[in-house]
């Protein structure tokens, strides 16, 4: 992920204008790509630099395995 903060959003349903999250990357203009994980299928809008994602590609987006890993050690 690059080293840089990654806002992310939880929706609860596929609707929603994500304001908090467009006022944080206008006061951020150099942070990470948006991830919004919610009822919606995977789109990428490279414009806006946000990535919708399914909720249950959450772990898997985070680097779920890996850190879990990570903690056992």
């Amino acid at each position: 992920m690059s080293g840089k903060i990654h806002p992310v959003e939880v929706k609860s349903g596929a609707a929603g204008s994500l304001r908090s999250l467009h006022l944080f990357m206008v006061a951020y203009p150099d942070c990470g790509q948006a991830m919004v994980f919610s009822d919606r299928p995977y789109a990428d809008l490279p414009e806006q630099r946000i990535t919708f994602m399914p909720l249950y590609s959450a772990f898997a987006a985070t680097g779920g395995r890996k850190k879990l890993d990570d903690v056992a050690r």
